[in-house]
């Protein structure tokens, strides 16, 4: 018992970093991918940006940007991304969500957001990016195993959402990839509380 615990704590404090590694040469192709989580406090807030930090290693060339609904920033999530040896950005706001409203997550996306335009800004991007928005697979949401687009001729031409699927997209949060210069050419764009849940 004695020699696992020991070998338990051996492997744990000298962890090595399992980090998606591409030549430079690939990784100059490559372009900057920023996701963006909202967290709030709860029992399971640890695991689950645990869980999704060691997804993320895999992912070359990414920026995480991690909004804590709080007053201030908390060591629990600083450490834990700190520890993760990801490239990220730590904010906090609070949510003051009016009693009718049903959206979560607003203010943090939001902020995000904004602090996204003035990074973006600060960048020189002369590229004509063709594709400007994406839509890819999400496991377990919604009650289903995988949510997905139906593609028809390299169109998508609907999806198979449970969720609400009347919606006019039914996309979940976590499958939406948007080409970054569309948040800098439309800096009115923004998440909102006047709108359902499910239809931002």
């Amino acid at each position: 018992m004695a020699m696992i615990l020991f070998v338990l704590i051996f492997m744990y404090s000298n962890r090595p970093t399992f980090q998606c590694q591409f030549s430079n040469e690939v990784s100059s192709y490559l372009p900057t991918i920023y996701g963006i989580t909202p967290t709030y406090a709860r029992l399971a807030q640890k695991a689950d940006l645990t869980r999704l930090s060691q997804t993320l290693m895999l992912v070359k060339n990414f920026h995480w940007i991690v909004v804590e609904d709080s007053e201030k920033k908390t060591k629990l999530v600083e450490n834990l991304l700190k520890e993760s040896n990801l490239t990220y950005t730590h904010l906090n706001v609070k949510t003051h969500k009016p009693k009718q409203s049903t959206a979560s997550g607003v203010e943090q996306r939001n902020s995000a957001l904004e602090w996204l335009r003035k990074h973006l800004l600060k960048i020189e991007d002369k590229k004509d990016e063709e594709n400007k928005q994406g839509r890819v697979p999400v496991g377990i949401v919604g009650g289903m195993r995988v949510e997905m687009p139906i593609v028809t001729d390299g169109k998508i031409t609907g999806f198979n959402a449970v969720w609400k699927p009347f919606r006019p997209f039914p996309v979940d949060m976590a499958g939406f990839a948007i080409n970054s210069t569309l948040f800098v050419e439309h800096a009115e764009a923004k998440f909102s509380r006047n709108v359902q849940s499910g239809f931002q």
